[in-house]
């Protein structure tokens, strides 16, 4: 590489049509001012760029060998999770298999009782056990029936998300059931004997006489099984509905002025 020195611009005095070799763009522009002092020369210049080049090299190589080592990783740890290839150290690295979803539909009164059931999963079919009272949009965990391990790992597991389909006129709250039903009038004021819908079967109920409309009754135990709580069961809650009598006789609408009479 050469250098500018104070002499070569005495050079190019002697001699305008010399041509110096400058190394650099920042030495051109230093010497050219000092030539251009002058009026009339022909200058040419030229740049010793190789220096240049060989500093930009180096500069940017640090960064080269950290991408070069950052690659060498990656292409190890790609080996190792392709199917137990050998990590470092030359030993197999195991994984776990892939967990999977599902979901199943249930009518609600599929939940009453504990129950098997088989699930297809496409590539395999296995059977369950479906506990009472599960809830809907609960999610339960099947260990190790997911996909398989690689290289010796063990398996995922399996989530079931269940859907309880309610095709009844019970309304559920967790374990307890409401509904409505429907009393004459007459069974209201005099009491009376009826017969009620519970969701396993039909049960027998004394009205009290002067039941007054929206009067709730418990019958403990005929809601629904609690989860995983063996003999325990919720209560079902029936809200009685006095329907008035339509189409009334002249008969009986003179009896029921007699009564308005009497109660007035």
């Amino acid at each position: 590489m050469r250098h500018i020195f104070k002499d070569d611009a005495d050079k190019v005095k002697a001699n305008p049509s010399i041509v110096v070799t400058i190394p650099s763009a920042d030495k051109a522009a230093e010497f050219l001012d000092k030539v251009k002092e002058e009026k009339g020369y022909n200058i040419e210049t030229s740049f010793d760029s190789s220096s240049e080049l060989s500093g930009i090299i180096l500069g940017f190589l640090p960064f080269i060998l950290l991408i070069a080592i950052w690659v060498f990783f990656i292409r190890r740890m790609s080996k190792g999770a392709g199917g137990g290839a050998a990590g470092f150290g030359g030993r197999t690295r195991s994984y776990r298999g892939a967990d999977y979803q599902a979901q199943l539909s249930l009518q609600l009164t599929d939940i009453l009782k504990s129950h098997k059931r088989t699930i297809d999963l496409g590539e395999r079919k296995i059977r369950i056990t479906i506990p009472a009272g599960v809830e809907d949009g609960q999610t339960i965990r099947i260990k190790g029936h997911g996909g398989e391990g690689i290289s010796g790992g063990p398996k995922g597991d399996l989530y079931i998300t269940f859907e309880i389909l309610n095709d009844t006129s019970f309304k559920r709250l967790e374990s307890d059931l409401y509904t409505d039903h429907e009393i004459s009038l007459y069974t209201a004021l005099l009491g009376g004997e009826i017969t009620v819908d519970t969701l396993d079967g039909k049960v027998k109920l004394k009205v009290k006489p002067e039941t007054q409309n929206d009067t709730k009754v418990k019958l403990k135990g005929k809601g629904l099984p609690k989860y995983k709580k063996d003999g325990q069961y919720g209560n079902l809650y029936i809200t009685y509905k006095i329907t008035m009598p339509t189409n009334l006789s002249k008969e009986e609408k003179e009896l029921f002025t007699q009564l308005s009479k009497l109660r007035s």
